[in-house]
């Protein structure tokens, strides 16, 4: 929240308000997801380094961090996909310019902290290490506030914001080599490849729903229409590019 500060001291209590209405909304759609996959894979982590199975461990932490960007990914971008007519329904007239101009990097900020936070970032707690996770937090808060406020001084508000997000893709890049080096965490490269291209994908197929008739306007109608098509356009691409785990899932089901 460092960016709240710098905005308001660096431009005005009204920018300030501008901004918290689409910052709010960022962090709040990114943390819900994060939370459900923390709360129910961290224990998971937990039950195997109890055991003496620290590779096990190590391996639940990179599949955890893979099942959260699943999450994170298609809400993050399927949001900015209909972001205007999504702000257009939530925020009131005065606040919709500003929010709809920040949202996105807002929203890709917060994801890439949620990630690095709810993902690897429960590599510190696993092998017990608070101090350099107390460290990071500095690090990050002082960075942000930095990245923000040169932003805010060279592009306005969309520009704290922007700052915000290079400042957070900045820590997460530093995060993961540091948890590789000393904890041996190894993230599922081609598994996020593969979330990405199907979040790239539902993204395109959002965006032309005009093209096909099915215009996004400012009506809870509308952004159902796009919300279900893209949930059922990621979810197939899913199962088209991890189809060995999603044949697994069904004979499991089918022999219980």
């Amino acid at each position: 929240h460092g960016i709240r500060f710098v905005v308001q001291y660096g431009a005005s209590p009204t920018a300030l308000g501008l901004l918290s209405v689409g910052w709010g909304i960022a962090i709040r759609i990114t943390a819900v997801a994060a939370m459900v996959v923390a709360a129910a894979a961290y224990p998971l982590a937990v039950r195997a380094m109890e055991r003496g199975d620290i590779e096990g461990a190590r391996s639940q932490i990179s599949a955890n961090s893979a099942l959260l960007l699943g999450l994170i990914a298609p809400s993050t971008v399927g949001v900015i996909a209909i972001s205007e007519p999504f702000v257009a329904l939530l925020v009131a007239p005065e606040y919709q310019a500003a929010t709809i101009a920040i949202l996105p990097w807002a929203l890709v900020g917060a994801a890439i902290r949620n990630l690095r936070m709810h993902g690897w970032d429960q590599m510190y707690l696993l092998f017990e290490a608070p101090r350099a996770m107390v460290t990071l937090e500095f690090i990050e808060a002082a960075l942000t506030a930095l990245a923000a406020l040169i932003g805010l001084m060279t592009a306005g508000l969309v520009g704290a914001v922007m700052g915000a997000a290079i400042a957070a893709l900045v820590i997460a890049i530093a995060d993961y080599i540091y948890l590789n080096r000393r904890f041996g965490l190894h993230a599922p490269i081609s598994f996020y490849l593969r979330i990405l291209a199907s979040t790239g994908l539902m993204y395109l197929a959002l965006r032309i729903l005009p093209q096909l008739g099915l215009p996004l306007t400012n009506d809870w109608r509308s952004v159902g229409i796009a919300v279900t098509i893209g949930g059922v356009v990621y979810a197939a691409l899913i199962a088209i590019l991890f189809p060995k785990i999603i044949l697994a899932k069904l004979r499991r089901r089918g022999t219980s």
